[in-house]
């Protein structure tokens, strides 16, 4: 019989890549230092906080905490420094076990000999007995953009990290580009806690008058939202809001300042539901039996459990704990067919879900709808089903028969693209803006949403310090109240973009205006296309002017508020660019 010892040792482990990891000091601590000081020092001072990250497979929390991540074992660390700028930083590297390698200035202009020996060291790995799964540069040199292909044809496998604006050749030839804000974030671990709690504004205390009523509505509201689709990003929950009259009556989103306030104070009276940061954040099912516990601040009143004669018949406690998956799928699928024959009319699927976690009790969302992740899932991986499901864009799902019902709205709803917001555009701008963007890597916003991005840039810089994590996400919050879901990852690049032509925030409030910033942000992707061989007209510069200045500048123009579905969005605390005299305010519809 084998010994406990002999058994463990033939679990098989999980393979880890084996890696070779190269880090261009110079290039990576410049880079930080001009977008964030604080994660320069860290990167350069604690080496072994975002090297452990890099093993760990490089875990990121908008991805989500549970994302299986591949570790790694770096087995060759290299760290490539200018002794006679850094000398003070060796220290913190050799702890880490990293071979440093000085590449002091050789020229007069300083000029050291980093990338020549790097790609060296590279080269001579690929003959080394152990053979390298992987090559991680840590650099946003361009001029390694032949050795990654170099690795590519031996089957290698490669990731870079870059600080700032990145050759389309050089990310091509990788086949992981680590982001900025990821590395930042992430690696470091520069989350701006404290920074959230001193400067951020506190949410206001609840008002039981007049609000009081309504806000208990929308929460049940939200409430049946989530448990029919599973989540609600934060651009779904601005449609269910917009049904009541006294949320766009208001001004002030009901007296919680923000669309973030509002939405955790409806959550504060559904323990069961909580607030996934992400991009947008989104409100989602509380994951564990302990957030499903009602509070005594907030108590939850649960419908009693229905009987009837089709309803199974009651079983013990611990028999419904041991139900498997199957089992408790299909009782939910045979309550739902009932549900269905007995309306008169078509379902809404937050009535139908609701229904459901009365009947069966809590094992519902504590098995998260039978293992399947939300009720809409659990509907549209089982088997045929005697009713049909219809979802559109911005609407309820709905549950009918078609034998005894009329479609809610057109069953193809659901395949119907959404237009592409620049097709709004003259066709010549459209095209424009479309050709660049893939170039320069600048984010295809509309005119309107850049104004938005670089008013709300200024209104954040007016009330607290710069710090480039909690920036970009103040001002994707910004935008999203205002109808416009735009990516952090664009507004990062704005605001690293900025950063990159010297411009220094809160420096001067006068070069933090809108106005100066569109300008700053439109030469730095003037900058991007020349470098990137693009060379514009004079008529194309026009053009560059009326996509990123638009708002700012006489040249003519369709102003619009921004869209959803072609529909204008009118929302509490209407934008205006109060720091600069536009022609028009930014609210107006689209002609």
């Amino acid at each position: 019989m084998n010994s406990p010892f002999e058994q463990t040792s033939q679990v098989e482990q999980p393979r880890r890549i084996k890696t070779a990891l190269f880090v261009d000091f110079d290039n990576i601590y410049v880079g930080l230092d001009k977008i964030d000081p604080e994660a320069a020092q860290s990167f350069a001072t604690y080496p072994a906080r975002w090297l452990a990250w890099i093993e760990q497979g490089m875990p990121s929390r908008e991805n989500g905490a549970s994302a299986q991540q591949q570790q790694r074992a770096i087995l060759i660390r290299r760290c490539y420094l200018n002794p006679k700028l850094f000398y003070n930083f060796r220290p913190y590297f050799t702890r880490s076990a990293f071979s440093v390698v000085d590449c002091p200035p050789i020229t007069q202009r300083g000029k050291n000999s980093t990338d020549i020996q790097m790609v060296m060291d590279i080269l001579d790995l690929m003959n080394h007995p152990t053979r390298f799964d992987e090559f991680i540069i840590l650099s946003g040199d361009s001029d390694f953009t032949p050795v990654l292909l170099r690795l590519r044809a031996h089957d290698r496998r490669t990731a870079i990290l870059t600080i700032g604006p990145i050759a389309p050749a050089y990310r091509a030839a990788s086949d992981l580009v680590v982001s900025s804000d990821s590395f930042i974030e992430d690696g470091l671990g520069m989350l701006p806690i404290v920074l959230n709690e001193a400067s951020a504004p506190a949410p206001p205390e609840p008002t039981p008058s007049p609000y009081e009523p309504v806000l208990e509505v929308m929460a049940q509201k939200v409430y049946d939202g989530v448990l029919a689709e599973g989540e609600l990003p934060a651009t779904s929950l601005v449609f269910i809001f917009k049904t009541f009259p006294e949320f766009t009556a208001s001004d002030n989103w009901l007296g919680f300042s923000s669309l973030r306030y509002l939405t955790l104070e409806l959550i504060r009276r559904r323990p069961a539901l909580r607030m996934v940061d992400g991009d947008p954040w989104r409100v989602v099912l509380a994951a564990t039996a302990d957030e499903l516990a009602p509070t005594t601040d907030a108590p939850v009143e649960v419908p009693a459990l229905e009987t009837d004669e089709t309803e199974p018949p009651p079983v013990e406690p611990q028999a419904e704990a041991n139900a498997s998956d199957a089992q408790l799928r299909e009782q939910i699928i045979e309550r739902v067919r009932q549900f269905v024959s007995n309306s008169l009319e078509p379902v809404d699927m937050a009535r139908a879900a609701f229904d459901v976690i009365r009947t069966f009790g809590p094992q519902v969302t504590e098995t998260e709808w039978a293992g399947t992740g939300s009720f809409k899932q659990l509907l549209q991986g089982a088997a045929p089903l005697d009713f049909e499901i219809v979802t559109a864009p911005n609407q309820p799902g709905y549950l009918y028969d078609p034998a005894r019902h009329a479609p809610p709205f057109a069953a193809d709803a659901t395949v119907t693209p959404l237009p592409d917001k620049l097709d709004r555009l003259a066709p010549a701008l459209a095209d424009f803006v479309r050709r660049v963007s893939q170039v320069s890597g600048a984010p295809r916003l509309t005119p309107e949403e850049y104004a938005l991005v670089f008013t709300a840039i200024t209104n954040d810089l007016s009330e607290r310090p710069f710090n480039l994590t909690y920036t970009s996400k103040a001002v994707r919050d910004y935008c999203l109240e205002r109808g416009a879901a735009i990516p952090r990852k664009s507004v990062w690049f704005i605001l690293q973009g900025i950063t990159f032509t010297g411009h220094r925030f809160g420096k001067d409030p006068e070069q933090d205006e809108s106005a100066h910033l569109a300008q700053v942000f439109r030469d730095d992707v003037l900058k991007l296309c020349e470098d990137a061989g693009l060379e514009l007209s004079t008529d194309e510069r026009q053009l560059l002017d009326d996509w990123l200045m638009r708002g700012w500048t006489g040249a003519p123009q369709t102003r619009g508020l921004l869209r959803v579905n072609d529909e204008p969005l009118e929302l509490p605390t209407p934008l205006t660019a109060e720091s600069v005299e536009a022609p028009e305010p930014i609210t107006t519809p689209l002609d």
